[in-house]
């Protein structure tokens, strides 16, 4: 064989290595720095904390274009959640690229392309060689599946959900939540059954006081139903980017869907623009909302 034939082979082997080194399972994903249709930068460390789908896609991809409306049914279904969807478009005409995404109705507003398609750097990094190419990334920014089926997705991300379910918090006057869609069941100190349904957001504003346990998908959790320090609490916008208006001035805690809390303070008034964006709780003595960080 002529020795430049193998030096050549070698070296495209190598460098097919590097490329495809850095989306292996389990492995962290490379970075997405890339500008939206409007201009705003689009980047994987803003959705930290958040269940991200990387999904290449282009407007004249017709296998993309035709499974983008199971897809939008999977974002709506898992968005509250903390699922999100980062849409890379391989497109080169801005225009088409726009019009796509209204004509199939995407409703993410992660919409993303440097306009360069098979040259643009992300393509590289991500190692993509065809459409459509979707990378599921977890809470802390590890490839967890390649190109799954959209079924196979949606049973992906309800396994992730359901084996973290929590609920929070674990005193309230109001509203007790899960972070996953799905049926459970509230039972009394003596293991009375006093509630059921389906939902990711149980009311328990009518129960007495005392403690209780919710039990769904093979888990129990405990908590105590209190009297809220003040039944007129309210707060708003309910999404916002920079920051959040209670109607008085409280003691408050903001807490990510695992339960943990990443604000704390009083006022009536709350900064939340160095927060990831996702989907977050706000509890204030007992009282609790939910809230979405843009």
């Amino acid at each position: 064989m002529n020795h430049k034939l193998i030096i050549l082979f070698f070296v495209t082997f190598w460098s097919c290595n590097l490329v495809f080194a850095q989306v292996e399972l389990g492995k962290l994903a490379p970075e997405i720095n890339l500008p939206s249709p409007i201009g705003k930068n689009i980047s994987l460390k803003e959705l930290k904390g958040n269940i991200i789908l990387v999904d290449f896609w282009a407007s004249w991809c017709a296998p993309c274009r035709a499974s983008n409306p199971e897809l939008l049914r999977i974002y709506e279904q898992y968005a509250t959640n903390g699922f999100e969807i980062i849409s890379i478009s391989l497109d080169k005409d801005k225009d088409k690229w726009v019009s796509a995404i209204q004509q199939d109705k995407l409703s993410w507003e992660h919409q993303a392309s440097d306009l360069k398609a098979w040259d643009s750097k992300v393509v590289v990094d991500y190692g993509v060689q065809a459409l459509p190419t979707q990378f599921l990334i977890d809470r802390e920014g590890k490839i967890v599946a390649i190109d799954l089926s959209l079924e196979e997705l949606s049973d992906e991300l309800e396994y992730l959900l359901i084996n973290e379910a929590v609920i929070y918090p674990k005193k309230a006057s109001s509203l007790v939540f899960i972070n996953v869609f799905t049926k459970y069941e509230v039972k009394d100190a003596n293991g009375k059954k006093v509630k059921k349904g389906l939902g990711n957001e149980i009311d328990v504003a009518n129960l007495p006081n005392g403690k209780y346990t919710i039990e769904f998908e093979n888990k129990s959790y405990a908590f105590e139903k209190v009297t809220s320090q003040d039944n007129n609490l309210d707060f708003y916008p309910k999404n916002a980017s920079t920051s959040i208006k209670i109607n008085k001035a409280v003691l408050y805690e903001v807490s990510n869907l695992k339960g943990e809390t990443v604000l704390s303070g009083s006022g009536s008034e709350i900064d939340i623009s160095k927060l990831h964006i996702g989907v977050y709780y706000l509890n204030m003595g007992g009282f609790v909302g939910k809230f979405l960080k843009k």
